[in-house]
């Protein structure tokens, strides 16, 4: 069975015909022989028996008109020794049979008893002869008997043509064969003629051909062929074809390269829309394997224009070459891509657009660094705010703090000098703790300004909220809004962290009283803690970064935030509360700079209608919780008559330290600036210098500091202000300065800050608060 590639073949076509034609030919040139030959026996046959027919004729006058027909039938009965007479008669003038029904017939013609046999039964002569000229095969001859011009009668014999038939079969056979003999021998010389020149040349070309179809273009070039005509015509076009095709899928290969080494993604599509091919970038972006882009339409994997829109092709045909939008790519997984899209068509002789080419750029980043510079923008914005405000509260906190420092510092001398039982007693202890009260309030707009003292003490958050659930405050803010249900959920493993209870207080104090004033109607506020671990930095109201936090999360289902609010909410003295009950407005503001203190982060998340949370993130320590101090005994931070100068530009700060310092037992002196201050320790000697931080106009804390250092390298110093430790203050312990100690002080915090530097028992790190 032929393989169906040899069938197709142009050899095995040609052999087919070659085939045909040699069978054909012969065919017919066995004919043309096999009817000639038939005509000359035919003719040879008739001679016989026309000779035959005449000498019986020229014997048979005598014997005819003496009507002896013994002698007749001898003589018609000569003629049987030919096998091939099937029958003589004699007949006379009338046509009456003369001879005999047994010597005219050849009854042992082996023709004769073969039809004879077939024949039913006995029949009549006449009835025998009609079904041998019937059903035989023969020739017929009639030559006349004459007397002179007179005919007495006639001869009539019957000779079968069937030996004749039988010669012309063997003639034609052998005709045939011969011709068929040297038909094949000549189809065979053509054939292999034909091979040499037709059929291996275009075998050849073939071969090449079927190499260049499957991409083989180096061994397709130049076919080799020794042929001439239109066949190596066609050999060197192909060449040349060949050759030029080389060079442009050259140019095609560097071209792929180029497409599929492309950063960006790549479509080619129909103008029907139709993907024709996509590059590896184009599959990565969208999670495609290769090739199965191939035939999709665009409008599937586009699934919009930015703003949104249907994705429509024929915008890009009907508005110019190029044409560029940001876009929604549809991934296979369902994923939603931004990316910008940019198509530009190519168009063929007619000008009829042919290809459209789609170029693909993930712009995912890009907006995304674009809302982190948003981000970083509003958050610079907020900051510029809090700045300034807190440019502002520090100016006020410093003066307001002198203030304070002289209402605290003589109201506890006057406690000292006011016996037990006396009525005056009360009201300067009124006007102690109200003093304290106002030192509050500074420290509000402080931490505002983010420059608030923050103690670095360990805290719980389960401690400090539920010490803040058994307040007045807490009681006050569920008097105001009895249909609110307040819940906590405290993680019993929490985490310790550093800071400032009493600051950490007012923050959950100012997110419970926001969340009590969103529920408008019946409602729940939830407080929750939790240890949360952030294995990398994720994006809230600013960026968290990664790290170990106790996290203080207040939520409530009141009415919600709106997205412009949100912008807003920490913006000092936003507000949409009722003013004279629930605040001034700076009550986020101070979570917020409470949080960024502690190092903290704080989230928000709110939609209206649905409710708020607040999330507070803050750092923590692995310490444990300290004891709470009991009250110091007196006696432990007494002076024993020790000098100690005062270094502050304020009056009435430095008369009220030198009444506490007095009272405490030091001989105190005081100067109002840095300078004097050097000048004053260059003719005396002071075992402690007790300098504020902020002096105008002329040195600060730190500069005072050195320039004593340089003096007595020895000299002992503590550091007071109002603000928080900066970079001078720490610089200023580095130097060799004691404790830092927070403006307003009484005579407990002040007199143990000095013992510990004069003593040199305990170098105190922290802020004595």
């Amino acid at each position: 069975m032929f393989n169906a590639n040899i069938k197709n073949s142009i050899r095995y076509k040609f052999i087919k015909i070659l085939g045909g034609v040699v069978l054909v030919s012969s065919g017919l040139l066995s004919l043309t022989l096999g009817i000639k030959e038939q005509r000359t026996l035919e003719h040879s046959l008739a001679t016989k028996t026309q000779d035959m027919a005449s000498y019986i004729a020229q014997l048979s006058v005598d014997p005819l008109i003496m009507q002896n027909v013994i002698i007749l039938d001898f003589l018609v009965n000569q003629t049987h020794l030919d096998r091939d007479v099937l029958y003589a008669f004699i007949l006379d003038a009338r046509g009456n049979d003369v001879t005999s029904q047994y010597a005219s017939i050849n009854y042992q013609s082996p023709r004769i008893k073969s039809i004879l046999a077939g024949l039913p039964g006995k029949i009549a002569y006449r009835e025998a002869l009609a079904a041998i000229k019937k059903i035989e095969p023969l020739l017929e001859v009639s030559v006349p008997i004459c007397t002179g011009n007179d005919v007495i009668g006639k001869v009539l014999v019957g000779i079968t043509k069937v030996n004749i038939r039988r010669q012309i079969i063997q003639t034609m056979l052998f005709v045939a064969c011969f011709n068929l003999g040297a038909a094949l021998l000549a189809g065979v010389l053509i054939f292999f003629l034909s091979q040499k020149i037709i059929f291996n040349p275009i075998a050849d070309l073939a071969a090449a051909a079927s190499r260049l179809a499957k991409g083989d273009i180096a061994n397709a070039i130049s076919v080799r062929i020794a042929t001439t005509g239109e066949l190596q015509i066609l050999v060197d076009s192909f060449n040349r074809m060949v050759g030029d095709l080389d060079k442009v899928t050259v140019s095609r290969g560097y071209m792929d390269s180029i497409l599929e080494g492309m950063n960006n993604a790549l479509f080619i599509a129909s103008p029907q829309g139709k993907i024709t091919r996509a590059n590896a970038a184009a599959n990565k972006l969208l999670g495609y394997e290769d090739g199965e882009l191939l035939n999709q339409p665009l409008e599937t994997i586009f699934a919009g224009v930015f703003p949104f829109q249907p994705y429509k092709i024929e915008s890009h045909l009907a508005e110019g070459p190029m044409v560029s939008r940001e876009m929604i790519l549809l991934a296979k997984d369902g994923s939603r891509v931004a990316a910008l899209f940019s198509v530009s068509t190519i168009r063929d002789g007619q000008g009829q657009v042919s290809d459209l080419i789609c170029v693909v750029q993930d712009i995912r980043e890009r907006i995304r660094m674009q809302e982190e510079r948003q981000q970083l923008k509003d958050s610079l914005h907020r900051a510029e705010k809090l700045e300034l405000l807190g440019t502002i509260a520090g100016k006020v906190a410093h003066d307001l703090n002198n203030v304070l420092g002289v209402l605290v510092g003589y109201s506890e001398l006057l406690l000292e000098n006011i016996p037990e039982g006396e009525r005056t007693r009360d009201y300067a202890a009124n006007i102690l703790k109200s003093s304290e009260k106002g030192a509050a309030i500074i420290q509000d707009l402080l931490t505002l300004a983010r420059r608030g003292v923050v103690s670095a003490e360990v805290v719980n958050l389960n401690k400090v909220v539920s010490d803040f659930f058994l307040t007045p405050v807490f009681e006050k803010i569920q008097d105001y809004h009895p249909l609110v249900f307040f819940r906590a959920e405290l993680a019993p493993d929490l985490l310790n962290i550093k800071g400032s209870p009493v600051h950490i207080e007012k923050a959950l104090m100012n997110l419970l009283a926001n969340a009590a004033e969103a529920v408008s109607k019946i409602g729940k506020v939830l407080v929750r803690t939790e240890n949360r671990y952030l294995d990398r930095p994720i994006g809230g109201y600013g960026e968290i970064k990664a790290g170990n936090y106790a996290v203080l999360t207040v939520l409530d289902d009141g009415d919600g935030i709106s997205a412009a609010e949100l912008e807003k909410i920490f913006e000092p003295f936003y507000t949409k509360k009722a003013m004279g009950r629930s605040g001034t407005g700076l009550g986020l503001s101070v979570v917020w700079g409470t949080v960024k203190d502690h190092g903290g982060y704080i989230d928000v998340h709110s939609e209206i209608g649905k409710g708020s949370a607040f999330t507070i993130y803050l750092p923590v320590t692995r310490e444990e919780l300290s004891e709470e101090l009991s009250k110091v005994p007196p006696e432990e931070f007494m002076g024993q008559g020790e000098s100690i100068l005062v270094v502050d530009d304020a009056l009435e700060q430095r008369e009220l330290a030198v009444s506490m310092l007095t009272r405490l037992g030091y001989h105190a002196q005081a100067v109002a600036s840095g300078e004097a201050a050097v000048d004053y320790l260059r003719d005396h000697a002071a075992e402690l210098v007790m300098i504020d931080m902020i002096m105008e106009p002329g040195m600060d804390g730190l500069t005072t500091y050195e320039q004593i250092l340089s003096l007595n390298t020895q000299q002992k110093a503590i550091i007071v202000s109002g603000f928080s430790e900066t970079d001078r203050v720490r610089k200023a312990r580095e130097l060799g300065a004691g404790a830092y100690v927070k403006k307003p002080y009484v005579m407990e915090k002040i007199g143990l800050a000095i013992r510990a530097a004069l003593s040199k028992t305990a170098n105190i790190s922290g802020k004595v608060s």
